[in-house]
């Protein structure tokens, strides 16, 4: 039996979650550029939390931790995705193909339940060993270290990976795949370091009675990006790239690993 207040802190989460993504729904339609949700997506997750330390404040050492490894995740992506968004004058055309294929009624409808509210109700369910986390209250103990530990292995993994692949964009003449640094050894270190983190929050949440729910959370966002969001849509842009048969055929897709021989 799920004890009521997990129920109650999940809607306290998706809450928040829907807060901001209605705001920035709004934007989204004053400014005519749905891609905006993109730079909405870390932000979510900290809205998620402001919301929970509204409805109540945490006790324990160990949520101030993950609270605090979660917004800088947040922060950090929302600011990655956000300088790429304003140095772009065209909405990205992942959605201007989405939106072509839907009914032509009730549009902007449409974009706040297919989109915006749809984000923010996956934000939460990613969110759950926050929400364990904040019911629970658990203290400091080797599980949280553990899962500290493997959040700093992820988030390392995704700040170098996206800083070397902005410098190598900023050179004046590069080559169509980023194939150097930590993408000598994973296709997408990226998205590898994204769900390492989340799995460490997790892991963060096995100190609990209802652990299960963090690896919902977690299940949820590799899902995500392996199958749904991330990797596919990824790999589709990069095969049309100069070098990318050689490439697949060297380098791992997801997790880090030695180069095979071509």
């Amino acid at each position: 039996m799920v004890p009521v207040e997990l129920v109650t802190y999940g809607g306290v989460a998706l809450s928040g979650a829907l807060i901001l993504q209605s705001i920035v729904y709004i934007l989204a339609l004053r400014r005519q550029r749905i891609d905006i949700v993109d730079v909405a997506w870390g932000l979510s997750f900290i809205a998620i939390i402001a919301a929970m330390w509204l409805y109540k404040p945490p006790q324990s050492a160990a949520v101030y931790i993950a609270d605090a490894l979660v917004v800088v995740w947040g922060t950090r992506l929302a600011w990655h995705i956000g300088k790429r968004f304003l140095r772009s004058q065209r909405q990205d055309e992942r959605y201007t193909q989405l939106m072509a294929k839907w009914p032509k009624q009730f549009v902007a409808l449409q974009l706040f339940f297919k989109i915006f509210a749809l984000q923010a109700v996956l934000a939460t369910i990613i969110s759950l060993p926050m929400v364990v986390l904040h019911v629970y209250q658990p203290n400091i103990s080797w599980v949280a270290v553990a899962g500290i530990s493997v959040w700093v292995i992820g988030f390392i993994f995704e700040a170098v990976a996206d800083w070397q692949l902005a410098r190598f964009l900023q050179q004046p003449q590069h080559p169509e795949l980023m194939t150097t640094g930590v993408w000598r050894y994973s296709r997408h270190p990226n998205y590898f370091g994204e769900m390492t983190m989340w799995w460490g929050i997790a892991i963060m949440s096995f100190a609990t009675p209802a652990g299960w729910l963090g690896v919902v959370g977690a299940a949820t966002i590799t899902w995500l990006l392996v199958f749904v969001s991330g990797v596919p849509l990824a790999e589709v842009s990069a095969r049309r790239k100069k070098g990318w048969q050689a490439y697949a055929r060297t380098t791992s897709i997801l997790f880090p690993l030695p180069p095979r021989r071509n």
